[in-house]
């Protein structure tokens, strides 16, 4: 008999860890000037398409974001490691 309450337990753990702010800002704090930076834009528009606002996300703020939306999420954040250690 194996018991696989433990795995759910770890797994549950790292997805609260990396989908957090505060794992976001400090992951993605040092992208500024590299490629993976820029000014990533985000527009509300009403029903018939007029602009109510819009403005920039941070770099963290965007990434976490593609984050939430990946399939495997350790396959996005792999990308941003310095492969090189």
């Amino acid at each position: 008999y194996f018991d696989y309450s433990h795995i759910k337990f770890y797994k549950k753990e790292y997805y609260e860890m990396i989908f957090s702010h505060e794992f976001a800002k400090a992951f993605w704090k040092h992208l500024s000037g590299s490629k993976y930076s820029g000014e990533h834009c985000y527009k509300f528009e009403d029903y018939a398409g007029n602009t109510i606002s819009w403005g920039y996300y941070p770099d963290w703020q965007y990434h976490l974001q593609q984050l939430v939306l990946k399939r495997e999420p350790l396959k996005y954040l792999e990308q941003f490691l310095d492969k090189d250690d």
